[in-house]
Parts: structure tokens; sequence; C-alpha cells
């Protein structure tokens, strides 16, 4: 049997070729299977494809096990083994590149122990984050245990290691649920007195924000075909009447990508992109299906959209109603959604 030989009952020996070292003698991958000669033709196969893959990426495999670093970008890059948001995986992108790669990520993932996982949990108590100049939270490490923990899990069910290390650390950082501080009724009234001091676009962003609990990205993403007003009939003390309803669909947002994310093979089909609408702009569908959904308004906020729109027209611009809603002060683009907030 090519690549695969029987070392003694029940134990298969499989060697694939991978080039030269760089002393030129003949480089191979040796992995052993225990069980069937058809366990070991089914592991040959996935070594192959595993190789072939990593060959496309750029990537070497090496005898004894992948790197933390391989094995990260082969699992944010395995797609059908779990299809993450565009902005999932850009925060997975930064925990690697900030914090756990320059530990760890030139270590065989299988040389990695609990204990290695602990001093860079400590390490991390230990730092401080350069946007607020405190120590980085359990929280924040926590986020970077869960990652880890899932890469490892990805490289068990393919069999590339035995068990687990994060499944072993003694102290794991902790997720601390912070109590979330409202609005009362009172400070929501300030704020829209506040608003009268504004331009229309900001007072119509936050004014909504304030209604519906949007997401940034959610309230970017809104386009005129969005924003509706629907008579829905009603039954009252046996009368058929009509009664205004005020809707919003949420169908899309949009986000930020760098220029590096758009060169990845596959951009749009891997992170459902819906459509480039600038240089770093891209509309993407909702994270979740949950998210695609329908919002009663009040006629308030129907009513501030559509004043912003008679802005639009007064100034200018036509707003047509695959257009979307929010654009730049000239209105001749789109309002870039990290923005809103920064008035």
């Amino acid at each position: 049997m090519k690549n695969i030989y029987k070392e003694s009952d029940g134990v298969f020996r499989i060697e694939l070729s991978n080039g030269f070292r760089e002393d030129g003698t003949r480089d191979r991958i040796v992995e052993r299977v225990y069980g069937t000669i058809d366990d070991a033709i089914k592991r040959r196969d996935e070594m192959k494809a595993l190789q072939k893959q990593m060959k496309e990426n750029g990537l070497k495999a090496e005898n004894g096990g992948y790197t933390l670093t391989q094995t990260a970008k082969i699992y944010l890059d395995d797609t059908k083994y779990q299809k993450r948001a565009i902005s999932t995986t850009k925060g997975y992108k930064q925990l690697l590149n900030n914090w756990i790669l320059p530990q760890l990520g030139n270590i065989k993932i299988r040389s990695i122990t609990e204990q290695d996982l602990e001093k860079l949990y400590d390490k991390m108590r230990n730092s401080i984050n350069i946007n607020t100049g405190n120590p980085l939270s359990e929280t924040f490490i926590n986020h970077c245990h869960k990652l880890i923990t899932s890469i490892f899990n990805y490289a068990k069910k393919k069999k590339w290691i035995l068990s687990n290390p994060a499944e072993f650390v003694i102290n794991p950082p902790k997720l601390k649920i912070k109590q979330r501080d409202y609005y009362s009724y009172e400070e929501m009234i300030e704020v829209f007195e506040l608003l009268k001091n504004y331009n229309i676009r900001f007072r119509t962003a936050i004014f909504t924000l304030f209604n519906t609990g949007f997401r940034r990205g959610e309230l970017g993403g809104l386009k005129w075909k969005d924003i509706c007003e629907r008579k829905m009939p009603i039954t009252e003390n046996g009368i058929r009447k009509f009664q205004t309803n005020y809707i919003i669909n949420i169908e899309r947002e949009i986000m930020t990508v760098s220029k590096e994310l758009q060169k990845e093979n596959n951009f749009f089909k891997k992170y459902d992109i819906i459509e480039q609408v600038s240089d770093s702009l891209v509309a993407i569908k909702p994270k979740t299906d949950k998210s695609i959904r329908k919002v009663v308004v009040v006629e308030e906020v129907y009513k501030a959209f559509m004043k912003y729109r008679q802005y639009q027209i007064d100034n200018g611009f036509i707003p047509k109603e695959d257009d979307y809603v929010f654009r730049t002060n000239d209105l001749s683009n789109v309002w870039h959604p990290d923005y809103i907030t920064k008035e």
C-alpha cells in the first residue's frame, strides 16, 4: 500500500514525501496510526489533503507537527470547519498577532503544555493595555484563552495532537461580566435636548441609536429602501381600522476591512460580503440569522429620517432606494460607521 507500512498488528506507519531540507536531504512526514488498514488509508488521505492546502497557502508541513502559527492559520482559513463573521476573524487575528503568537507561535503544538499557557496568562496579567494605560483585564485574557482552546480543539479533531493543554490549565482566566449602565429617562431627555445643537445627520443617527439599540454597523448599513411606513389592519371594539406602523429592516451592516484582508482568496465568499461600498468599507450579512430582523419604531424616528432625506435633496443629492442613508457631509460618499459617534 503506497505510503503505508505495517509495523505490527493494528499499527501502521504513514510516510509522505515533504520535499528536501536545507542540507539537501529528503524530508518526510511520518505518523503512526493505531487501528485497521482502512483507518490508515483514511488518515493518509487526510494528511495529503492538508499538505496540499498548506502548500497552496505558502506553508510547509514539518515532520513532528505544526507550529502554533501554522495551526492558527489553517484554523482561520478552514471555513468548512467553522464559518466566522469578518469582525470575529479580525478580532482573532489581533489577539493572535499581538499577544499569543509572539510568545508561542514558533513552538510545535505537540510541545506546548498547560504550563506554557499559564506562563502566557501570567505575563498578560502583568502587561498594560496601551489604549487605557491599565493592566489587561481577566475578561480580555479569557478571550485569548478561549481562542487558544478552540485552536487546540481543532488540532485535536484533526488528530494532530492527542489532548488539549488548555483544558488542564490550573488557573484559567475567568470572564467577568460587568453590570451594564443604562441611561435614565431624565438623561435621555437631556441628550435629546443637546442633539438640537448638532447637524441633522448626527441628530438622526444618535436619535435612532437611542430608540432602537442598533449597532453602528447596522445603522451605517441602512438603505432608504429599508425604512418604510405600512398601514396594518387592526380590530378594535369590533371595528376594523388601519394603523400606521413605521418599520426599519436590518439586512446588512457595513464595516472596515484592511487591504491585506481583501487580498485573501475567495474574500467575498469566505466572509459573506454583500458588496464593496468603498475602498475600505464592505457590506456584510449580519452576524447571526436572528440579527436579520424588522424593527418597529416610533413615528418620531421615521420623521427624523424623512427630514434627513429632504436635507439631502435640498443640497443637491437625490437619494435612490438602493442608496445608503448616512453619507459624508458633502454627500459624496457613505459615512464611515466608526465616525458616527465621533462627531
